[in-house]
């Protein structure tokens, strides 16, 4: 289905997914901002926290907003804890109708970085295909904490916003994220962050069997992609190597899955994970102390003619 259009723009597959994937990379839509002074607007939307007796995750309506409660006992609270809890306060708001929701951080008990996580990742949507569409409705969010809190705040939604990525990848169908579209994407976004992307050569390629082997029940279409990121200071000798498993589809080929075939096209989760990590590490090269090298095994197996 490489040729589908979409009715918008008369936009091609492989173009719609490297724009949603940018888009996604940039907070889809919604704007963020961190303030020290929080002001009171017209229609927003206040989102504060309480220690209470109420199981952690529990959001009520209070004083023109919501109370959310995170637990009598807030110093176990794990990182997933914390998600959930800014993740359930973005979803109740935005059921409310949400424009501009402010949330009061807690200065204790919370990494905010994974509170900002939380708050990007309930915010991705990936209802594009429905008939209809659904409008999310929150088109700003403010976080209000200490100046020194804002950089967890950044990092947090820049990691979700990549781990975004990986889960609007994985919710594609396979035939809209078909091989060859997958290794465009790779090919385009990688690029466009100044990366080299190498593949075998002609000769190489048909020595690999075993991914050949997978590969045969499409006409043997299938692709090996790789990049490296260097730190900052130059290429290292100590290299940490991540291969991604990028079955876009795996109905088991000859040994047919089944019942459960239907939730295959999600085969290449470590394929759109990988993806998702190197787009971070490759706009955040300070962190790198070593030099490492993303794999994509791209390919399709199904049931030939």
């Amino acid at each position: 289905m490489n040729d589908f259009r979409f009715i918008k723009g008369h936009e091609d597959v492989p173009a719609w997914i490297h724009r949603r994937v940018g888009q996604i990379l940039r907070g889809a839509g919604t704007e963020f901002e961190c303030v020290a002074v929080v002001t009171t607007e017209p229609g927003q939307m206040g989102v504060q926290f309480e220690i209470s007796e109420l199981p952690k995750s529990s959001v009520r309506l209070a004083d023109g907003g919501l109370m959310v409660s995170i637990g009598k006992d807030p110093g176990v609270l794990f990182p997933e804890d914390v998600m959930a809890l800014f993740g359930s306060a973005t979803l109740k708001a935005q059921e409310l109708g949400g424009k501009h929701v402010v949330f009061r951080m807690p200065l204790q008990h919370i990494d905010l970085k994974f509170a900002a996580m939380g708050v990007q990742s309930a915010l991705l949507r990936a209802d594009e295909l429905q008939t209809k569409v659904t409008d999310l409705g929150i088109e700003k969010v403010t976080f209000f904490a200490a100046e020194d809190q804002f950089s967890a705040i950044e990092k947090g939604l820049g990691l979700a916003r990549a781990a975004n990525v990986s889960r609007w990848l994985s919710a594609l169908p396979p035939n809209l994220l078909t091989v060859s579209n997958f290794a465009n994407l790779v090919t385009r976004h990688f690029g466009d962050l100044g990366l080299t992307v190498t593949q075998p050569s002609k000769d190489e390629y048909p020595k690999m069997g075993l991914i050949g082997a997978v590969a045969a029940g499409n006409g043997g279409h299938f692709r090996v992609m790789s990049i490296r990121i260097d730190p900052l200071s130059g290429a290292t000798d100590n290299v940490v190597a991540y291969v991604g498993k990028t079955l876009v589809f795996d109905a088991g080929g000859l040994n047919i899955k089944g019942t459960h075939a239907r939730t295959m096209k999600g085969d290449m989760g470590g394929g759109g994970s990988i993806f998702g990590s190197a787009t971070y590490l490759a706009l955040h090269r300070e962190l790198l102390r070593r030099s490492v090298v993303f794999v994509w095994t791209i390919t399709e197996n199904v049931i030939g003619p």
